[in-house]
């Protein structure tokens, strides 16, 4: 079937096309409300010594114990215990936390946190609950397994609060998108088997042919005599 017998059908049955049509736009139109949009936001900490020697600024200072207190948030939350804990506490968006630079490069001391959900407070509300939690758990390794004095502890010093969210409606646009085109398939096959069923129940009638025994009133006759021509022999 190519696209002249498509049309064919289209036109054929068009009122049923109107009505698969009408039907198909309120079945996006349900699942366009039904997928809520994605909201996002982003935290950006850095690992720092609130106490480094000479009294030198932490933010001059970047060396390999910042890079381990930033690596060390970095695992600690990707705990199942802790995460299972955040969310108890309110922390129902999804986020993930990095502080690689790239794959060949080594770990940087500036930890990202990034949080996706369906609503924007808890998008929100899950970044802060994940960037105190890590700076929580940052001290009590210091505390509980070194006894570094509270002056001398690696902290996690905000560069980028999360204050402002994104909107995204691409994982609405995609489910429009399929659902848009698995129902003009459908469609499609649906016309064509209707058109097919009905044009199969339309009558046809046979025309006999010419010296089958049947004269155009219907009655049995004979079939013609052949007359030999002067070629024949």
């Amino acid at each position: 079937m190519d696209a002249l017998d498509l049309l064919g059908v289209l036109r054929r049955q068009r009122a049923t096309a109107l009505l698969i049509v009408a039907l198909l736009i309120l079945a996006l139109g349900a699942l366009a409300t039904a997928v809520p949009p994605q909201y996002s936001t982003f935290a950006t900490v850095l690992g720092a010594q609130r106490n480094p020697d000479n009294n030198v600024n932490p933010y001059g200072v970047v060396g390999q114990a910042q890079i381990q207190a930033a690596t060390v948030a970095v695992v600690v939350l990707g705990d199942p215990r802790i995460v299972a804990d955040l969310k108890t506490q309110g922390a129902t968006a999804d986020f993930t936390l990095s502080n690689e630079r790239g794959p060949l490069q080594e770990a940087s001391s500036l930890m990202t946190v990034s949080v996706t959900g369906s609503s924007a407070d808890a998008v929100l509300t899950t970044a802060r609950l994940v960037v105190q939690r890590a700076r929580d758990e940052l001290r009590r390794l210091q505390e509980q397994q070194f006894g570094v004095p509270p002056q001398w502890q690696m902290v996690l010093s905000d560069v980028v609060k999360p204050t402002t969210v994104t909107t995204s409606h691409g994982a609405q646009l995609r489910a429009v998108a399929i659902a848009a085109a698995l129902g003009v398939v459908v469609g499609l096959l649906v016309l064509v088997v209707l058109d097919r069923a009905r044009t199969g129940r339309t009558p046809r009638y046979h025309v006999p042919r010419r010296g089958s025994g049947w004269d155009a009133s219907g009655g049995v006759g004979s079939a013609p005599d052949l007359v030999h021509g002067p070629g024949d022999r």
